[in-house]
């Protein structure tokens, strides 16, 4: 498997961080492995969540808040209306892009995503970011839903975003994003 170069900031959607079995919030499969794996490499990571999510509390009962707080300030992005940007991609106008530069973030080179449906896809391919991998792997939806979860993605993530990585494993992650393990 060969990944695109390595990323320096990686915005994680909720969908690849957490689901949701019965009323319980739990994080994903091996989310937590591949946190302290990119953190260790000096990777900023991102949290994004929607508008009217919790961010910060669902991160903080499953327990990964510590990993996307920064000298004591909590780093998320939350899908906003943006501008031309986005229609002239054809796309709808939502964007976390505005969000990243008040982060800091100034340009795209070395930002990736991990998302996991068609319109998160799309937000990232507003914001300008191509560096996109689809994940499908929640543990909460039915086997038969997985596989149409995943030729979805496979259909989306192309066209959209440029990029052709799709995983129902978080572990394959990293490596996507240009760093090895071993």
């Amino acid at each position: 498997m060969s990944g695109f170069g390595a990323s320096t900031t990686v915005v994680f959607n909720s969908t690849a961080l957490l689901y949701k079995e019965g009323e319980k919030l739990k994080p994903m499969p091996h989310v937590v492995e591949v946190l302290k794996f990119l953190l260790g490499k000096k990777v900023r990571l991102i949290s994004s969540f929607r508008q009217g999510e919790r961010a910060e509390q669902s991160l903080k009962d499953i327990e990964l808040l510590d990993f996307f707080v920064v000298d004591g300030a909590f780093r998320s992005v939350c899908p906003m209306q943006e501008d031309d940007r986005a229609r002239a991609l054809n796309l709808q106008p939502f964007t976390f892009w505005k969000a990243l530069k008040n982060l800091g973030i100034a340009t795209n080179d070395g930002v990736a995503a991990v998302t996991g449906h068609f319109q998160e896809i799309k937000e990232a391919r507003a914001s300008g970011i191509t560096k996109v991998v689809g994940f499908y792997g929640s543990p909460s939806i039915s086997l038969g839903r997985i596989f149409a979860e995943k030729g979805s993605l496979e259909r989306d993530v192309v066209p959209l975003s440029g990029t052709a990585f799709t995983t129902s494993n978080l572990r394959e992650v990293p490596e996507m994003l240009g760093y090895h393990r071993y």
